[in-house]
């Protein structure tokens, strides 16, 4: 019995004591001296069967406050059945604004092979992937490139915000929590589009 209560023991203290040490140094995170940073980036947008989300996603894109010609576009369509691609070529031909765009189709699913291949053919410094039911205020890629006028941040992270409706679930909450505290620190191993 004593073996089975250590045990326990071993399995949840050590979570337990990181979570808290890293609660604790989320109040430490604070990106100091950023500026306005305005490299060229590229857009990646992973699609399989986003009919439903893909001109929405588009339409915000194409309103975000960065400068245009430093935006460029690369949407992969990842062994869509429901004329992802379709939407998302006639949209953008439709549109004479939009800033420089690709689309490339790719017969096997999931979204691992869809970034393999984006990081095959991307030649900016900077890719921003975005998920295509994500939503980003206007203002989202100025305030993420500047956390990049930092030389010393080598990447960034967004996260799950309950004022566009949801509530945030507690799982996620402590998600959070822990990946800005191991941000505080150096760098947290898991990254989400």
């Amino acid at each position: 019995f004593s073996l089975v209560l250590f045990s326990l023991f071993l399995t949840i203290m050590p979570p337990a004591f990181h979570y808290l040490k890293m609660k604790k140094s989320r109040k430490l995170y604070v990106s100091k001296n950023l500026q306005d940073f305005f490299p060229e980036i590229t857009i990646f947008l992973p699609m399989k069967n986003e009919s439903i989300n893909v001109k929405r996603k588009l339409n915000e894109v194409n309103s975000m406050s960065y400068p245009r010609e430093k935006l460029n576009l690369l949407v992969i369509d990842s062994g869509s059945s429901d004329g992802t691609r379709e939407i998302a070529e006639e949209y953008l031909n439709s549109k004479s604004d939009f800033f420089n765009w690709e689309i490339f189709s790719i017969d096997l699913p999931g979204k691992s092979r869809a970034v393999n291949k984006a990081l095959e053919v991307i030649e900016t410094p900077f890719i921003v992937m975005m998920d295509t039911d994500a939503i980003c205020p206007p203002d989202s890629l100025v305030k993420l490139m500047k956390n990049f006028s930092n030389p010393t941040i080598g990447g960034v992270c967004g996260h799950q915000n309950p004022s566009f409706g949801k509530k945030e679930d507690p799982y996620r909450s402590r998600f959070n929590d822990i990946r800005i505290g191991e941000s505080s620190f150096h760098s947290t191993p898991i990254f989400e589009g």
